[in-house]
């Protein structure tokens, strides 16, 4: 009978045991007894947090550069001659943040920055920098929730005029080589309301090659003597580079200078004893300078004409050989001039060569 009973209890007192571990598995308590007997490391309980910051803007797409001539085509810019042309940029930006995160006025002016950079190389030349003043953009409606064009919930459209941001000297797109590219680039950067930036520096644009001259006419001989050689004018013809090309030609058209009893009498200087030339000490030789036509537009060389801010050069001028060769006029102490309204004569008009 004890033999029973001591049976019963050792069962009963499994059934307890096993029942007990059984209940602890929940809080571990087999975890802590199998870590009684191993070697692995005993962790603490820890807390995962995860934060998301704020999203920086990005400038998403260029639409296209623009300017005021209605000839121009998009992303091509013309000279305004001897003046400044306006620049017109259209963009879009996007923030993950919201749209609510882009700038708007009035904050355009100081989370909105655009310029205008050349990238290529040009002897004796500093680099090209052309900005406008931030606060000539506007944020235009045009976008639709969800839209494939333009989304309102995450993005904004900019339409921006850099006024008088291209000067008429600037470089414009020429020669271009892998070495010197030739390329003129919108730069953007927009800052968004957590002071988070994005830029966009994609996008380039032609800034076309214009020729464009004026001149300053103070032509001018005294004291001439008709039997005398080779007789340099007093005061030459200065040319003014209005445009961005190099120019080393113009065509000139001259017209007799008459005197005051012109016609009555022969009393003119014909066009054809002068002479005319760019570079000074050959205005009288032959070659290289050219000898003038009444009414016909000749090319005068070797001007040497750069363009920049304010870049001029003289024409010269001679009378060759000597009046006395010409024969048949009559000559007086008297000037001689060419004006529009004089009898036998007009305005010299020069016009850009080639």
């Amino acid at each position: 009978m004890m033999k029973s009973k001591k049976i019963l209890g050792i069962v009963f007192s499994f059934v307890v045991l096993s029942f007990v571990m059984t209940s602890f598995v929940s809080a571990s308590f087999g975890d802590w007894v199998r870590g009684l007997f191993s070697d692995e490391p005993k962790l603490a309980p820890f807390n995962a947090t995860v934060t998301i910051q704020g999203v920086s803007p990005v400038v998403k797409t260029v639409f296209n550069v623009t300017d005021d001539f209605s000839s121009s085509f998009i992303d091509q810019v013309q000279v305004n001659p001897g003046a400044v042309s306006n620049v017109y940029v259209t963009f879009l930006a996007h923030d993950d943040n919201g749209a609510i995160d882009l700038p708007v006025s009035p904050n355009l002016a100081t989370n909105l920055f655009i310029n205008i950079t050349y990238g290529g190389n040009r002897v004796g030349s500093a680099s090209y920098i052309a900005s406008g003043p931030a606060d000539s953009c506007v944020s235009i409606t045009g976008c639709t929730p969800g839209g494939t064009f333009c989304d309102s919930n995450t993005e904004r459209i900019y339409f921006c005029n850099l006024s008088s941001s291209m000067q008429f000297y600037y470089q414009p797109n020429v020669n271009a080589s892998p070495v010197n590219p030739g390329l003129w680039t919108v730069g953007i950067r927009i800052v968004d309301g957590g002071a988070l930036s994005g830029r966009n520096t994609t996008k380039n644009f032609t800034y076309l090659e214009f020729p464009a001259v004026q001149n300053i006419v103070n032509l001018t001989w005294v004291g001439i003597s008709p039997s005398a050689t080779n007789q340099k004018a007093a005061e030459n013809v200065t040319i003014i580079n209005k445009g961005n090309r190099f120019i080393n030609s113009v065509n000139m058209t001259a017209y007799n200078l008459t005197g005051s009893l012109y016609p009555t009498t022969r009393a003119y200087i014909p066009a054809s004893a002068i002479r005319s030339y760019g570079q000074p000490g050959s205005e009288c030789a032959d070659p290289p300078s050219t000898t003038l036509v009444e009414d016909a537009g000749l090319l005068v060389n070797s001007l040497g004409l750069d363009f920049g801010a304010a870049v001029q050069n003289p024409l010269r001028f001679c009378i060759y050989p000597s009046l006395a060769g010409l024969g048949g006029l009559d000559l007086t102490n008297s000037p001689y001039i060419a004006v529009t309204g004089r009898a036998g004569t007009q305005d010299w008009r020069i016009n850009y060569g080639a």
